[in-house]
C-alpha cells in the first residue's frame, strides 16, 4: 500500500510538473494577443479533461480555438493567470502566447523591370524545365495558401469560387477587419497579398488579355484559399493553425504560408503543427523570411519544423537597370530617391574611381577621399 502511494504520488508530481511555458522573443516579434495563449495536452488529455483541469484552478477562459491533429487548443485568459500559471496545471505540456504574424507591405516597381523579371523567373529557378520537359502543371494538386485570401474574382486566377472553380475550397477566419466574423468567403478584399502569393503558384494570365502574360509555376493546380490574415496582413497564430487543419481535412496536399515573424526555436505551435502534418502526407511550406537582415540563420519560425520545408526569395537574373561603361565593363546602378532618374554622361566626361588603400571601390564619405587627381572628373 505504502510503494502503490508513493508513485501515486509520484506520477502526480510528474503530470503537474512536466508542463513548460514558451515565451516570445518580442525584439523579434509582431507582437502577441494579450492574455491570449495556445496550450498543447499531454497524451491522453482531451478538451473535456483539460477544460475540466482548468475550471479546477479557478481559470476564467473563453475557448478561442480547439484543435485535432494538434492536441489542444487556444484560450483568452480573464483571470490574470500567466503563461508559467497555466504551465503548472496537470495535463498541460506546453503553453505559449498567441503571437501575431504579419506580411511584408508591398514595394511599388516601374512598370519597364516588370516584364524582364517575369521572363527571366522562371529560368532562374528551374521552372522552365519542369514544365516544358517533365511536362508538370500542378493537374491534379491541391494547395491551400493560407495568407490574406485569394482574390479568386481574377481572371488569371479562374475568376470564380467554390465546386468547378480553380480557386474551390476555403475559409474565412478574420472577417473584414472591421468586424471579425468568421464566414465561407475567403475572397482577399483589402490586402492582395495572399492573391500575389496565389499568382506565383498557379495564375494562368494567357488567356485574359494581360500586358505581360505571365504562367505561374503550376497554373492548373487548385486553390485553397484560408483567409487568416486581415486588411492589414497581420493574424494570429492560432487563426493559423486552425487554418492549417481545414486545409489538411479539406484535402490540400501541400499548404503554403508565406508569413513573417522573428527568428526561433523550433519550438513554436506552428512548428509543432506542421510537423504533424507533415507526418501525416501534407507538404508545409513556410516562408523563411524577407529581407536577412538578422543574418543567415535568422528564419522566420513558420518554417522551423523538422519535417516542413522554409523557402526564402531567389534574386533574379535579369531586369532593367540603368548603366554606364567603365574598364571595358557595363556597370549597372539604381538611382537615390532624391535624384530619381538617369545620370546623362557627356561623351567627353571622364569617370574617376575612388579606390580604398586595398583596392575596392570608396564610399567617399570623407573628404581625404578625394585625391587632387579627382577634380574636374564624374567621381565613382
Amino acid at each position: 500500500m505504502k510503494i502503490t502511494a508513493i508513485l501515486s504520488a509520484l506520477a502526480a508530481a510528474t503530470i503537474v510538473s512536466a508542463g513548460k511555458f514558451i515565451p516570445v522573443d518580442n525584439s523579434k516579434s509582431a507582437g502577441v494577443v494579450e492574455n491570449a495563449f495556445i496550450i498543447e495536452y499531454e497524451d491522453g488529455v482531451d478538451h473535456a479533461k483539460a477544460n475540466n483541469f482548468l475550471n479546477s484552478r479557478k481559470v476564467q477562459y473563453k475557448v478561442r480555438g480547439e484543435f485535432n491533429v494538434f492536441n489542444g487548443a487556444s484560450i483568452q485568459v480573464s483571470s490574470g493567470h500567466a503563461g508559467e500559471d497555466l504551465a503548472k496545471i496537470p495535463g498541460v505540456k506546453r503553453v505559449w502566447p498567441v503571437e501575431i504574424y504579419s506580411v511584408g507591405q508591398p514595394k511599388p516597381i516601374d512598370a519597364d523591370p516588370v516584364k524582364a523579371l517575369l521572363t527571366s523567373a522562371h529560368p532562374a529557378t528551374g521552372v522552365d524545365y519542369v514544365q516544358k520537359t517533365l511536362k508538370y502543371t500542378g493537374k491534379g494538386v491541391k494547395i491551400g495558401i493560407i495568407d490574406s485570401g485569394v482574390d479568386y474574382t481574377h481572371p488569371a486566377l479562374g475568376g470564380c469560387f467554390g465546386k468547378g472553380c480553380r480557386v474551390r475550397y476555403g475559409w474565412d477566419f478574420v472577417g473584414d477587419g472591421v468586424v471579425a466574423k468568421q464566414d465561407s468567403d475567403p475572397r482577399d478584399t483589402c490586402n492582395g497579398h495572399g492573391t500575389h502569393v496565389a499568382g506565383i503558384i498557379g495564375a494562368d494570365a494567357r488567356k485574359v488579355g494581360a500586358p505581360h502574360p505571365f504562367v505561374g509555376v503550376a497554373p492548373e493546380v487548385t486553390f485553397g484559399a484560408y483567409r487568416a490574415l486581415n486588411c492589414k496582413g497581420s493574424g494570429s497564430g492560432d487563426n493559423i493553425m486552425l487554418a492549417m487543419e481545414l486545409a489538411f481535412n479539406q484535402g490540400m496536399h501541400i499548404i503554403n504560408m508565406s508569413l513573417g515573424s522573428g527568428s526561433a526555436y523550433k519550438e513554436t505551435p506552428l512548428a509543432a503543427l506542421g510537423d504533424k502534418l507533415a507526418a501525416q502526407g501534407l507538404t508545409v511550406i513556410a516562408a523563411a523570411g524577407n529581407d536577412g537582415d538578422e543574418g543567415v540563420w535568422d528564419v522566420s519560425n513558420a518554417g522551423l519544423g523538422e519535417l516542413g520545408t522554409s523557402v526564402a526569395s531567389f534574386d533574379n537574373v535579369g531586369g532593367f537597370y540603368n548603366y554606364f561603361k567603365f574598364g571595358g565593363f557595363e556597370r549597372a546602378y539604381k538611382t537615390s530617391s532624391a535624384w530619381g532618374k538617369a545620370i546623362n554622361l557627356p561623351a567627353s566626361a571622364t569617370l574617376f574611381p575612388l579606390l580604398n588603400k586595398d583596392g575596392s571601390l570608396s564610399d567617399g564619405c570623407l573628404a581625404a577621399n578625394y585625391p587632387a587627381a579627382a577634380k574636374g572628373k564624374v567621381v565613382l
